[in-house]
C-alpha cells in the first residue's frame, strides 16, 4: 500500500509523483487481482466557465491530473476480470470518473425556494469573480483557507462569468491516520480570518493543449471499476461538523469501517451509512445558514454522494451485496492533496 499526504517527510504530491504512484497501482495487474484508490483534496470542474475543457485533480503542486489522464493512465488499463475501487472525496467528484452504471445516487431532498438555474449560475460566476477577497470562515469550516467559499452574494446581475478564475469548492480537511490507512487532506495555506488584503490560494491557470479541449476516451474500460463519489458533477465537498477535521464522506467511511462489528463490511450496507451519515451533515448546514445573515442558495450548501459501475450490478439501481473492498486488495493508493 501507498499513501501520498502533504505530511512532512514525505514526498511532495505533485502531479509527477502521483501518476507515478497510478503507474504502480495499475503495474501488472491480471485477472482476479484488486486495486483501491482514494483521493482526499480538490477537483475543479470548469463547466460553468468553460463547457470544452475537462475536470481535473488538483495535485500539491498546483498542476492538474486531468479527466483524460486519470482513464489513460488508470482506468483504461484494469483487465478484464480484474477489479478496481476508486472513492473521490473532492468537490465536483462524479464529473472526473464516468461509468456506465448509476448504481446509487443520493435522493435531492433539499427543497430549493425561489432559486432558478440562471440565479444558480449567475452566483457561482459571482464568487468567481469576486474571489480576490478573503471573506470571514463559517465556523464549521474550521477557519480553513477561503478557497471558493462562496461570499457574500451581490444583487443578480446576468453578466459573463470570468473564466480566468479557478473554483473548485470547499476543500476537505486534514485528519489523522487511521488504522486503516486512509487520510484525507491536509492544507498547505493558512489565511487569517479577516484579513480582507489577502488574496486565497487559487490553482495556477493551465491552459491545455488542444488535445485536452476534448475528452476521448481512446480505451474502452474493460474490468470492473467502482466509483465512490463524494458529490455530483458540480456540488462542493465539506468537513464533517464539530471537532473533526475530516472531510464528510472521509469521516462516514472510516467511521463505519472501523466501527463496524461485522469483518467484512458490504457496499450495500456501507452505501446505507454513507448516505445517512450525509445526510445529517446536510440538515445540520441547513440549520446553520438558517441563522446566517447572509444568505447563499441552497442549492450550493448540499452534498450529495453518489455510486456508479462499469458493469452491471446484479440487482439494477442498488449496491450490491458484495464487500466494500473484497477480501484484501492487492494494491491499495491513498492520496491527499491540499
Amino acid at each position: 500500500m501507498r499513501v501520498v499526504t502533504d505530511e512532512p517527510n514525505q514526498p511532495l504530491a505533485s502531479s509527477q509523483y502521483i501518476l507515478e504512484c497510478l503507474d504502480w497501482l495499475i503495474q501488472g495487474v491480471c485477472k482476479g487481482d484488486r486495486l483501491f484508490l482514494m483521493f482526499s483534496g480538490h477537483c475543479v470542474n470548469p463547466g460553468f466557465m468553460d463547457r470544452d475543457t475537462e475536470p481535473y485533480l488538483a495535485a500539491g503542486d498546483h498542476m492538474p491530473i486531468h479527466k483524460s489522464t486519470l482513464h489513460e493512465r488508470l482506468i483504461g488499463k484494469v483487465p478484464a476480470g480484474a477489479e478496481l475501487v476508486i472513492v473521490l472525496d473532492c468537490c465536483n467528484a462524479a464529473s472526473m470518473v464516468k461509468l456506465k452504471y448509476c448504481v446509487g445516487r443520493m435522493d435531492d431532498n433539499h427543497e430549493v425556494t425561489g432559486t432558478n438555474t440562471t440565479q444558480v449560475l449567475s452566483e457561482l460566476g459571482q464568487s468567481v469573480n469576486l474571489s480576490t477577497n478573503v471573506f470571514p470562515q463559517s465556523g464549521s469550516l474550521h477557519g480553513m483557507s477561503a478557497v471558493a467559499q462562496l461570499p457574500p452574494i451581490a444583487p443578480l446581475q446576468l453578466e459573463p462569468i470570468n473564466a480566468s478564475r479557478a473554483f473548485f469548492g470547499t476543500p476537505s480537511g486534514p485528519m489523522p491516520r487511521h488504522r486503516n490507512g486512509n487520510v484525507a487532506a491536509a492544507p498547505i495555506f493558512r489565511i487569517p480570518i479577516g484579513a480582507s488584503n489577502l488574496q486565497p490560494p487559487m490553482l495556477r491557470r493551465v491552459d491545455p493543449p488542444s488535445g485536452r479541449r476534448t475528452v476521448v476516451e481512446a480505451l474502452p474500460i474493460t474490468g470492473n471499476v467502482v466509483l465512490w463519489a463524494g458529490t455530483g458533477e458540480h456540488q462542493k465537498a465539506f468537513e464533517a461538523y464539530g471537532n473533526v477535521m475530516n472531510g464528510i464522506v472521509t469521516n462516514a467511511l472510516c467511521s463505519t469501517l472501523d466501527n463496524s462489528d461485522e469483518s467484512v463490511v458490504t457496499q450495500h450496507t456501507l452505501w446505507k451509512s454513507l448516505v445517512g451519515a450525509v445526510g445529517e451533515e446536510n440538515k445540520w448546514r441547513k440549520e446553520r445558514d438558517a441563522n446566517k445573515s447572509i444568505k447563499v442558495a441552497p442549492n450550493l450548501r448540499v452534498q450529495q454522494p453518489q455510486l456508479w459501475s462499469s458493469q452491471e450490478p446484479r440487482t439494477p439501481s442498488s449496491p450490491n451485496p458484495d464487500p466494500f473492498i473484497p477480501c484484501k486488495p492487492q494494491r491499495k493508493l491513498s492520496t491527499s492533496c491540499p
